[in-house]
């Protein structure tokens, strides 16, 4: 809303490479045309940053298909209550080594260190022990059939293997401080592949169960 009202209200001057009003920008269906005529008419740098267009292009491929999480989806939290979230998803300093870093998960506690670690939702076990990453321990996955894959990481046991088939509810293992860490925890995560080639294919708990 204030980008639209900025717009409207004499942000947008139109260039003679872009002589679009801002209402014909609105109609624009072509990302580059549409990135180079927002840097030429709104932000009217010195410098042209066709860059801009890479990155449009981006971001447009990770909302084209997004769909709004149903806020529960059938699963279920991972440890029982009461539930302490010590780190939520996203950009921190790391307890560990102090560099800025991204969580891609939620660190889980409820006053028992080594409280049973439940399956968030039905599935297949597809990781089970500690040959994942060396930063997460002992680290189970599930994958679902909506495609997400759930990982539980830093558990001091693990009580399943892979290939074997787990219910929502099911308990999976036992809380740990496997791996590096302050404490025991669980670090608790939502992903929409296996092996995530980047931080976007992690998603937030908090969009799946209400802590």
């Amino acid at each position: 809303k204030l980008l639209m009202w900025h717009a409207q209200n004499g942000q947008w001057i139109a260039k003679s490479s872009y002589p679009y009003s801002w209402t014909q920008f609105m109609t624009l269906t072509n990302i580059n045309t549409a990135t180079q005529a927002f840097v030429a008419n709104f932000e009217r740098p010195l410098n042209g940053h066709p860059e801009r267009s890479t990155w449009a292009q981006e971001w447009y491929n990770k909302f084209v298909n997004l769909g709004i999480p149903s806020g529960g989806g059938g699963y279920i939290a991972p440890i029982s209550s009461p539930i302490t979230v010590t780190s939520e998803m996203g950009w921190r300093t790391s307890p560990i080594t102090g560099a800025q870093e991204f969580h891609n998960a939620m660190d889980l506690v409820n006053g028992n260190p080594t409280t049973p670690i439940l399956a968030s939702g039905d599935g297949q076990v597809v990781q089970a022990g500690s040959n994942y990453y060396d930063w997460y321990g002992n680290y189970t996955v599930i994958k679902h059939a909506d495609g997400l894959y759930t990982g539980y990481a830093h558990q001091s046991r693990i009580d399943v293997s892979v290939g074997q088939n787990v219910k929502k509810g099911q308990q999976i293992g036992l809380m740990g401080a496997t791996g590096p860490v302050t404490g025991p925890h669980l670090h608790f995560q939502f992903m929409d592949q296996y092996w995530p080639s980047s931080s976007a294919h992690f998603k937030n708990p908090r969009d799946y169960i209400k802590f």
